[in-house]
């Protein structure tokens, strides 16, 4: 049943001016609050996990009847390189709205970077609540990603996604090969 353009307006009324002027192109453009920028980011990261959990799971199961053992930190590498390519992707097109370094390829480099601190932690961390807790693989890995969520972002808003004295660079100017998007 559709309604009316006057019935849908006035089910509208009762919600605050900025909740009801939103557009749907306002929705997929970077966000310029932290709060926005967070909420974002928290739903990157959470399908970049998504990934990286999935990547992760299917992988254990393919290693672990041919190499026991240390299977669950191979699968966890891959399952972290998968996630952090989703995860930049939607970071420079969704969540952030400038960047401090001009050329992309740069900046993926120390996304990556900070990425792969993020990786050494959650193997640490894999091996503590693993090896030695004994605590099931696969809620050592979610409890593994939620620890290293606050790391990735502050890093990365920090270090790459922030205004540079004030100077606004906007993201959404250049894609990943450095040429205007």
């Amino acid at each position: 049943m559709r309604l009316s353009l006057t019935r849908r307006k006035s089910a509208l009324v009762g919600l605050p001016r900025r909740i009801r002027n939103v557009r749907l192109k306002d929705f997929l453009r970077p966000s310029p609050t932290l709060w926005g920028q967070l909420v974002r980011y928290g739903l990157a990261g959470g399908t970049a996990a998504g990934v990286n959990i999935l990547v992760y799971a299917v992988l254990w199961r393919l290693l672990h009847s041919r190499w026991p053992g240390h299977d669950y930190q191979v699968a966890n590498v891959f399952g972290f390189l998968c996630g952090n390519i989703v995860s930049y992707t939607l970071s420079t097109r969704w969540v952030f709205e400038y960047r401090r370094l001009r050329k992309p390829i740069h900046e993926f480099g120390v996304y990556f970077a900070i990425g792969l601190v993020g990786l050494a932690w959650s193997a640490l961390f894999l091996w503590m609540l693993v090896g030695a807790a004994h605590l099931h693989r696969d809620l050592a890995k979610i409890i593994t990603v939620g620890i290293v969520f606050a790391w990735h972002f502050g890093a990365r808003k920090v270090a790459l996604f922030s205004k540079i004295n004030g100077a606004r660079v906007p993201l959404r100017r250049q894609c990943f090969l450095g040429t205007d998007s």
